[in-house]
C-alpha cells in the first residue's frame, strides 16, 4: 500500500520499531504507521506495549491487523488492553453533562429515561471519586462505565477497521462471514487481495473531504484539493488558505452537493461536503492604494492593525465598511491605473451609490437633536488634532445614551441593524480620519456627498 518496506515473514513480532509509510489516496497523503504487536500485559508495560499505546492514542484512526485462522481470539485480547489504556473503539463520547462545582451538593437530571443508572448510583459513583458537588445531565441512556469515562475525562474515542489478514489460509465460507462483521475488511497481502476496498474504507473512516478552491473569472483548480475534516466549515477552509482571510472575509461561493443551488452565496458557517468548490470573495481587495489629488500619484498605505483599533467582530467589520469609501475621482484614478486589478474594483461604485443612499435617511430631527451631521462638518477635515472627530465621536455617545437603537426612539425607516452599524461606522471613520492623517502621506478626503460629508 506504500512504498516503504516493513520486514515480514511467517513468524510474529517481525516489526520491532514504528515503521511509516504515505499511502496517497485520493489526493491527499494519508500516513501509516506500522507498529508493534502487543501481548497480553500491554497495558501493563509488558513487551514495550504502553510506548506502543501511546502512539494509538495519538492517531485519527486504529486499524487492527488480524489472522484470519484465530482472529476472534487475537481481536478479544487487543480490545481488552486498548480499553484499559483508555481507548475507547468505533464509539462516540457518552452524552453526558458533568461539571464539578464548589458546593452545592449533586444535582442530578436527565432528558431520557435511564435502564442502567439512577440517581443513587450516580451519588455513590460520585463519592468513590471523592465528588460531593457536581451537576450531572443525562442525554443517553448510558451505562456505569460510560459515566465514570466521563468522570475519568482521559478517555480517546477513535474509529477503528479490523483487517483479517491471510484469508487465503480459510475457507470461503469464513471469509464471508469475516466480511459481514461491522467494522472488517478481508484482505490477503501475499496475494494483494482486497487491498483497494481497505483503503476506501480508510478514506471513510477518516471522515476525510476533499475541497477544491476557485479563483474569479477561472475554472476550479482540481489539481490540488484542500484536505478537510467532516463538518468543516467554510471558515476552517479560510484558515488553512491564510490566517487572515476570515478577516478580510465578505462572502463565499459554493459549488457542489453542500449547497441548494449552484453557485451559493454562503457565510462562514456553511458546512462543505466532499469535492465541493469554494470561490471566497474579500472585502477589500481594492483597499491597498488610494490616489492623492494633488501630487496625481498612487499612494501605497500603511498597514492598519484592526484589532489594536476595534477588537470587537461588529466593529472590525463597519472599519473595513468605512475603507472602501472613496470620492469619485479616487475610483476613476484607480480604474484607470495600469497596475490595479480591475476586477477588485467593479463593485466600489455600487458601494458607494448603496452608502450615500443609506446616509441621506438620517434626520437626527426626530431624534431631539437639532442639528444635522453636515452641519459642524462642512469643510474638510485636514489635521489629525482637529477638534470636530472628537465631536463626531461625542455624538455617537449621545446616540447610545438616548437610546438610539430602541425601537421607540429610533427613526422608523431604519431597522435596529441598521442603526447599530450608523453609530459603529460613525466611530470607525472617526478612528480610520485619524490613521489617514497621521501617516506620512497626504490623502484625498474620503468623501464629498450631497448629504452628510463625511
Amino acid at each position: 500500500m506504500t512504498d516503504t518496506k516493513s520486514e515480514s515473514a511467517s513468524y510474529e513480532f517481525t516489526t520491532l520499531t514504528c515503521i511509516p509509510g504515505i499511502i496517497p489516496y485520493n489526493g491527499a497523503n494519508i500516513q501509516l504507521l506500522d507498529l508493534p504487536g502487543i501481548i497480553e500485559g500491554a497495558s501493563q508495560g509488558k513487551g514495550r506495549g504502553k510506548q506502543v499505546i501511546a502512539v494509538a492514542r495519538t492517531s485519527d484512526l486504529v486499524i487492527i491487523m488480524l489472522d484470519a485462522s484465530k482472529g476472534e481470539i487475537q481481536k478479544t485480547l487487543l480490545e481488552k488492553e486498548l480499553e484499559t489504556c483508555g481507548i475507547r473503539l468505533n464509539t462516540k463520547h457518552p452524552n453526558i453533562y458533568f461539571k464539578i462545582k464548589k458546593a452545592g451538593g449533586i444535582a442530578f437530571n436527565a432528558t431520557v429515561t435511564l435502564t442502567h443508572m439512577s440517581e443513587k448510583m450516580v451519588q455513590l459513583i460520585l463519592h468513590e471519586y471523592k465528588i460531593f458537588n457536581a451537576e450531572v445531565l443525562f442525554r443517553e441512556d448510558a451505562t456505569a462505565d460510560e459515566f465514570i469515562d466521563v468522570i475519568q475525562a482521559n478517555r480517546v474515542y477513535l474509529p477503528c477497521i479490523y483487517v483479517y489478514n491471510k484469508i487465503d489460509c480459510v475457507s470461503l465460507e469464513e471469509v464471508d462471514r469475516l466480511a459481514r462483521v461491522n467494522h472488517s475488511v478481508v484482505i490477503s497481502c501475499n496475494y494483494k487481495l482486497n487491498l483497494d476496498y481497505l483503503c476506501e474504507q480508510i478514506w471513510e473512516h477518516l471522515a476525510l473531504r476533499r475541497i477544491y478552491t476557485k479563483r474569479r473569472g477561472e475554472p476550479p483548480d482540481f489539481s490540488e484539493a484542500i484536505i478537510m475534516r467532516k463538518g468543516a466549515t467554510v471558515e476552517h477552509v479560510c484558515h488553512r488558505i491564510h490566517r487572515t482571510l476570515v478577516d478580510q472575509f465578505k462572502y463565499a461561493l459554493v459549488w457542489g452537493s453542500s449547497t441548494k443551488y449552484s453557485p451559493q452565496r454562503v457565510g462562514l458557517s456553511h458546512i462543505l461536503d466532499d469535492e465541493d468548490v469554494i470561490q471566497v470573495m474579500k472585502k477589500w481587495d481594492d483597499l491597498k492604494n488610494l490616489y492623492n489629488l494633488e501630487s496625481k500619484t498612487l499612494v501605497t498605505l500603511s498597514h492598519l492593525n484592526i484589532a489594536s483599533i476595534f477588537p470587537k467582530p461588529v466593529e472590525r467589520k463597519n472599519v473595513f465598511l468605512s475603507l472602501r469609501v472613496f470620492c469619485d475621482e479616487t475610483f476613476s484614478a484607480l480604474t484607470a491605473h495600469p497596475k490595479i486589478d480591475q476586477t477588485n474594483i467593479k463593485g466600489t461604485v455600487i458601494f458607494i451609490k448603496k452608502f450615500i443612499d443609506a446616509w441621506k435617511i438620517i434626520n437626527l430631527h426626530k431624534l431631539g437633536v437639532d442639528k444635522r451631521l453636515r452641519d459642524p462638518l462642512r469643510s474638510v477635515i485636514e489635521s489629525p488634532d482637529d477638534l470636530r472627530q472628537q465631536q463626531l465621536l461625542s455624538l455617537s455617545q449621545i446616540y447610545e445614551d438616548m437610546g438610539f437603537y430602541n425601537g421607540k426612539k429610533r427613526i422608523k425607516t431604519l431597522t435596529v441593524e441598521t442603526s447599530i452599524a450608523i453609530v459603529y461606522t460613525l466611530k470607525g471613520i472617526v478612528e480610520l480620519t485619524k490613521y489617514l492623517l497621521s501617516t506620512s502621506h497626504e490623502f484625498v478626503k474620503l468623501g464629498d456627498f450631497t448629504s452628510d460629508p463625511i
